[in-house]
């Protein structure tokens, strides 16, 4: 498609059509659906910005298409100076999460958005995953004919080296991009006075519920795992070694951390930035562009390592094959099965307990949510369902737009409900496959970092390679176990957006109604 510019003057009609523009050239390209749902909404995001920052009509000009061999999006309007894409803005969460990585530009009275697209039709990566398995299993069975010292030569010169690099340089990057994350993710809050307010109402609420989940997925589970039990001494050495991590979180200095990968100091070292930031205001502007961008580059980096995951698949795969540890991946039904059926018990409880808040029936609840469940287990992109949740909350349930606005897009990122449960049981289950002993504090330290970590780590591809890395050195489960926290990824991805998504839903329908911003008859309506 030849970029060719457009004029519209900037309403309803036309920001729909501009997305709409944008969504068939991003099919065009061969994009994956959920990048095509999720960039679509940052347009209109953006669009929406600009027309509502002027007091009179704005004349847009925009340029989609191949220019100067890129894909761009480009957007030009006259006026003073204006920037959509600006941090500080209210509701920034979703353009901090999703989208182009749009870049803005002031001269002569005209404003430009730029957006770059990649261009190039990718297979997901779900079918390179299941490509390296594959090789790696037939690779891996004619390599048993080859003599022992070949295998064993290649292991030690090769297929344990590329391991060791590959996660190394994970590292590098992984806990930079968690802590400018969380920095970031505080700053776009907006002000101190909106953190404490957030804080007491939305955010805190989140995090609570979420370790909840963790702690309550491993209490119903622990009798379906056999799991050995170390760290003896007593109940009152347990709970000498539970403070003793609870002040081990604080850092001793900003630089330990990150060279020993400790997640929990890092989110610390994250979150105190952030609120510095916030309550010294305007005097860090440039202190907070530069998070920003660091955020941005952080979260690049990671993800250009993470888009070699197929590789270090089929290199770690192989690695356990010729080690003679295959059958462990074999057993990988059990640990399956554990978590969808807690996963489905816990969703019913919430359930049934929102329904029984606002009293409604179950039922209803579950028609209602079920479009943007279905849509989220079947595309892995709780960003694909995005709009179509927005809409059930506000239609279908009776919630008042602006609270849906404020709290959808907020948990989107931070309420990640089946994501908690699944690294907390994922990280039991390989405790036992390794005979590590483990103790209370153990389990405190699970629950935890699976809560941190689902809210900490942004959404990029590749993130839950990164999840399982931090994760697994944080309760010194063994780097082998990674290639098989991958391989149930691949059915988790789904599963995970799906279950969250879900329960998003009963969390918004529940603040709501504690905060009086829903409409009951609306939300005892049937479903038509």
């Amino acid at each position: 498609m030849k970029a060719e510019w457009k004029e519209y003057d900037l309403d309803a009609m036309a920001i729909e059509d501009i997305s709409g523009e944008v969504q068939a050239y991003l099919v065009e390209l061969g994009e994956i659906s959920r990048n095509v749902q999720a960039n679509r909404l940052a347009v209109e995001e953006l669009l929406l910005r600009i027309r509502d920052a002027y007091d009179k009509p704005v004349k847009l000009r925009v340029l989609i298409g191949r220019s100067f061999g890129r894909h761009v999006i480009q957007l030009s309007y006259t006026g003073s100076a204006y920037d959509p894409t600006d941090s500080e803005q209210e509701n920034n969460t979703i353009l901090e999460t999703i989208g182009l990585s749009p870049m803005w530009g002031y001269r002569k009275n005209t404003n430009t958005v730029s957006m770059t697209i990649s261009g190039r039709a990718k297979r997901g990566r779900i079918f390179w995953i299941l490509l390296a398995i594959l090789l790696a299993g037939i690779i891996g069975y004619v390599g048993t004919f080859l003599p022992d010292g070949f295998r064993q030569t290649a292991d030690e010169s090769i297929l344990s080296p590329l391991i060791t690099c590959f996660l190394g340089l994970l590292s590098t990057f992984a806990g930079f991009m968690i802590a400018l994350t969380i920095t970031s993710g505080v700053l776009g809050v907006g002000d101190s006075s909106s953190l404490s307010r957030i804080g007491k109402n939305v955010i805190l609420r989140f995090f609570l519920i979420s370790l909840l989940t963790a702690t309550v997925a491993l209490v119903i589970t622990y009798p379906l795992f056999h799991v050995v039990m170390g760290d003896g001494g007593g109940e009152s050495f347990q709970l000498k070694s539970i403070l003793a991590m609870f002040f081990d979180i604080i850092p001793n200095n900003p630089v330990d951390p990150f060279m020993s990968g400790n997640s929990l100091q890092i989110i610390v070292i994250g979150i105190f930035v952030g609120v510095g930031l916030l309550a010294l205001g305007e005097r860090t502007k440039v202190i907070r562009d530069f998070v920003k961008e660091g955020a941005s580059l952080t979260q690049w980096l990671t993800s250009t390592v993470c888009s070699l995951v197929p590789l270090f698949v089929f290199v770690a795969l192989l690695h356990q094959i010729w080690g003679g540890n295959a059958g462990v991946l074999l057993s990988l039904w059990r640990p399956v099965l554990i978590i969808l059926g807690a996963s489905v018990l816990w969703i019913t409880v919430l359930l049934l307990y929102t329904a029984f808040r606002v009293k409604c029936s179950p039922l209803l609840i579950l028609k209602k949510i079920l479009p943007a469940f279905i849509i989220g287990i079947t595309t892995g992109s709780s960003m694909t369902a995005f709009t179509t949740s927005i809409d059930i909350c506000r239609d279908k349930m009776g919630i008042d737009e602006s609270y849906v606005r404020f709290t959808y897009p907020m948990g989107n990122v931070m309420y990640m409900q089946g994501t908690v449960m699944y690294l907390s049981l994922i990280s039991v289950y390989f405790a036992e496959t390794y005979d590590l002993k483990v103790g209370l504090m153990w389990f405190v330290m699970t629950a935890l970092t699976s809560t941190l970590l689902a809210i900490a780590v942004p959404p990029i591809p590749g993130a839950g390679l990164t999840l399982f890395t931090i994760l697994f050195s944080q309760l010194g489960i063994p780097k082998d176990a990674l290639v098989m926290a991958v391989a149930m990824d691949i059915v988790f991805d789904f599963v995970d957006t799906g279950f969250n998504i879900f329960a998003l839903h009963l969390e918004v329908i529940g603040g709501a109604h504690a905060m009086k911003q829903i409409d009951h008859e609306i939300l005892r309506k049937p479903v038509g």
